[in-house]
């Protein structure tokens, strides 16, 4: 792998048919060795996104892997709220998902802004406390910026 990415035509960001790169497949399937590789080149942009619009970000924190999360936040020109198609972060989505861990790592990023609201207005601790995530709940209110009293697009709010 390190040889191919010495090579000199070498495009990090070149997409397959599918419009998918190396670190977005790689982010996918989790081999932190590689991704730690593919992070390497200064040219390679880490926030490049599918046709649904899954960033690297978006798809280490979906399989909830804390290992590339962590690298991919490493990284200073990652941003880390890019929405999908439905308006999710990789907060919002995590969030919902109950992925405690995930969430730990997102809130500890200070460029993360836990009220961005998805498509139907629902925002982290909407979508935690609706789902009956409580770990995520304590971990979202932790932070002391987390506003509980934003509503959704139906005016409920998380409370």
């Amino acid at each position: 792998m390190q040889l191919l990415l010495e090579w000199k035509n070498a495009t990090p960001d070149m997409v397959n048919p599918f419009s998918l790169t190396p670190l977005m497949i790689t982010t996918q399937r989790g081999s932190h060795r590689v991704v730690k590789l593919l992070l390497q080149p200064e040219d390679v942009d880490p926030n490049m996104a599918d046709d649904t619009g899954l960033t690297p970000l978006l798809r280490a924190a979906g399989r909830g892997d804390d290992c590339v999360v962590k690298l991919l936040l490493e990284r200073e020109d990652v941003i880390p709220d890019i929405l999908d198609i439905n308006g999710q972060t990789p907060l919002t989505s995590v969030a919902r998902a109950g992925i405690d861990r995930v969430v730990k790592l997102l809130l500890g990023c200070q460029k993360v802004n836990p009220h961005i609201a998805d498509s139907i207005g629902r925002t982290a601790l909407s979508w935690a406390t609706g789902s009956g995530h409580d770990g995520v709940v304590k971990l979202l209110l932790g932070r002391g910026d987390v506003n509980p009293d934003i509503p959704d697009y139906d005016g409920r709010t998380p409370f």
